[in-house]
């Protein structure tokens, strides 16, 4: 069974960050990121914009629908 590639899984592992790490930079736990990869729950709306201006920071381009789309 693959992992479905979601934009945050992808944004996080291009940057070689562990789920734990990209957490700790979200001021959040690790299973919430868990869960915004597998889609089965979505970020609320402060931790999206984080990661938003996390990726701008970065060069990537993630927007709100990329982020809800999952």
């Amino acid at each position: 069974m693959s992992v479905r590639m979601t934009p945050i899984r992808k944004f996080r592992l291009d940057c070689g960050w562990t789920q734990e790490e990209f957490a700790k930079q979200l001021d959040i736990k690790q299973p919430a990121v868990s869960n915004y990869e597998k889609g089965t729950r979505f970020p609320k709306r402060q931790v999206a914009k984080k990661i938003i201006h996390m990726a701008e920071t970065y060069g990537y381009k993630l927007t709100m629908d990329d982020l809800y789309d999952a």
